[in-house]
């Protein structure tokens, strides 16, 4: 029957003398069928004495067993987990009848050949100062993904007026190659936190230089709108890239996953997620970071539509981690790139200056610098020159100025499988991707 018995902790309960508990899931299986885990679970349930009745979920990988339930009256409070509870012994210890047809089951054999699913990537379009970085990733992307779908962020309100409308990415002539395979979908606020399920305040973020600048909520409201919007074009079946828009997957990282599409498909049906990890470059290719730097941790994630849909966008990117019981993820290595602030100087400069509290765009618990100071980064430009030419952290962050060293590299011009290959399309445009011409830090100007 839909829903369960009572909620419990993951891997708790003792059998001879607790009520409740849960059994793990188990290790290593995820290319078997959800028939086999509903059959572990039951028989996790018959060799212990107290288990009476099972809630199963694969998709929240739960199996939790309960002493005592009332089948006539489950909680469905949260139905999106798909819980279904059975009674596996009746009152006189005997194995019930729905458990036993259960365990005599056969895995299904397919009755359909396999479909390709969709390859769906799931991004935020913050302006136009993203523009560079956004046309690398649709060209490396290009071969592989049957859906752009992008999330435009509405340039901030002038100071007599509603936020500025109107087009800005879809006008682009350099999107029309994609444009039968790109769907924009315009920011709106109201999404809920990923880990505490609130409401938050809505319809206050606007063009940004960086996600990371916002506060909490504004980060969770972006990113939950990303869910939002892939619930209007989801399909059974879809595989989805969820990132930042400055976050490239590899194009030969991402085709060799997908070269054996039915078990990639298998393990994230199971509710894992894979990590394309990589190296992280600092406003142009000649700035990067230090090869004995921890690589970046928060890169694209590979996942399953229904993941997407069940955790949401924030949950995805931040919770899906190596040993989670909840939401496990594999990382693969030298599988992407980082490109932050790949841009005109000018537009870091335009961006920072636009926002209406600089000094107030950072949370108090966030891991920047308690002294960030945006109005000094809009006020003096010489900041921004400095850090570009030096090819050092804008923001001098902790985790960047401590662990993420930028070192001077050279300039690379080939396409192949190693770690300091080029994307697609800086590849074919060199000159338009170095500093000269990518920064043009002499058009930075007073605010």
């Amino acid at each position: 029957m839909d829903g369960y018995c009572a909620t419990t902790e993951y891997n708790t309960g003792e059998c001879l003398r607790d009520s409740k508990g849960s059994f793990p899931w188990p290790a290593d299986v995820s290319t078997r069928s959800t028939e086999w885990h509903l059959q572990a679970c039951i028989a996790s349930c018959m060799a212990c004495a107290r288990c009476n009745f099972v809630s199963f979920s694969r998709g929240e990988r739960d199996c939790s067993w309960f002493h005592d339930c009332d089948m006539g009256a489950l909680n469905n409070e949260l139905a999106f987990t798909k819980h279904k509870t059975w009674k596996v012994r009746d009152a006189d210890g005997s194995v019930a009848a729905a458990a036993r047809a259960i365990l005599s089951r056969r895995e299904p054999v397919a009755s359909e050949p396999f479909r390709k699913p969709r390859l769906i990537d799931v991004l935020v379009y913050a302006g136009a100062h993203y523009d560079e970085v956004l046309q690398v990733r649709m060209h490396e992307l290009d071969l592989l993904v049957d859906l752009f779908l992008i999330l435009e962020i509405p340039r901030r309100p002038s100071a007599a007026g509603p936020p500025a409308r109107g087009p800005i990415l879809s006008s682009q002539p350099w999107l029309a190659p994609f444009a039968n395979r790109t769907r924009i979908v315009e920011f709106s606020g109201g999404a809920v936190h990923a880990a505490h399920g609130a409401e938050l305040p809505g319809g206050r973020v606007h063009a940004f230089l960086d996600l990371d600048l916002q506060t909490l909520g504004d980060r969770e409201l972006v990113l939950n709108s990303m869910q939002r919007a892939f619930a209007e074009v989801a399909q059974p079946n879809d595989l989805v890239l969820i990132s930042d828009i400055d976050e490239i997957p590899r194009r030969a990282a991402l085709a060799s996953l997908l070269a054996d599409t039915p078990k990639v498909t298998s393990l994230l049906s199971d509710g894992l997620t894979i990590l394309l990890t990589g190296p992280s470059f600092m406003y142009h290719w000649r700035c990067r970071v230090a090869p004995d730097a921890p690589p970046w941790g928060v890169g694209p994630r590979l996942c399953s539509g229904e993941t997407l849909r069940h955790f949401g966008g924030g949950g995805v990117r931040y919770f899906a981690k190596a040993g989670s019981p909840r939401q496990p993820a594999l990382a693969i290595p030298n599988a992407s790139w980082h490109l932050r602030y790949f841009m005109a100087a000018r537009e870091i400069q335009g961006v920072l200056c636009d926002h209406s509290e600089p000094d107030s765009l950072v949370d108090a618990l966030e891991w920047w610098r308690r002294d960030l100071n945006v109005s000094a980064m809009c006020s003096q430009p010489a900041l921004i020159h400095r850090a570009i030419s030096q090819c050092t952290d804008l923001w001098g962050r902790h985790g960047m100025s401590e662990h993420h060293t930028y070192i001077r590299s050279g300039e690379w011009n080939s396409v192949g499988d190693g770690d300091e290959t080029l994307p697609y399309h800086v590849a074919r445009h060199p000159e338009m991707y170095h500093s000269s011409k990518l920064n043009r830090l002499h058009e930075l100007t007073s605010a």
